[in-house]
């Protein structure tokens, strides 16, 4: 029975705002972690989206930058990106003997 209490004690505790609170002190604004990031921690996130960039002399040529084929779609105009439709994206279920709809 200790063992067991043990292991449930080392578990992440279910109630997320119990859980936030205890961490608060480590959340900070995304402006603040860029503020705070090195060179290379600010270059990691892009690395995944863009193709290697072309310079010239100490300037980027902005006209040589690709996105990667997995960020394409991500990054496409809005007109070419598909929407969910109004009433949202999970057709009605049954429930209770009833149809529910997701709203």
């Amino acid at each position: 029975m200790a063992e067991t209490r043990r292991m449930l004690a080392e578990l992440p505790d279910p109630n997320k705002l119990v859980a936030f609170d205890r961490n608060r002190h480590v959340m900070v604004t995304m402006a603040e972690n860029v503020e705070k990031a090195t060179h290379p921690q600010l270059a990691e996130p892009v690395q995944p989206l863009l193709q290697p960039v072309q310079t010239v002399g100490r300037s980027v040529d902005f006209d040589s930058i690709e996105l990667t084929p997995p960020a394409r779609p991500f990054f496409q105009p809005a007109a070419r990106v598909a929407r969910a439709p109004p009433d949202g994206l999970e057709p009605p279920t049954q429930a209770l003997g009833r149809p529910r709809s997701v709203h």
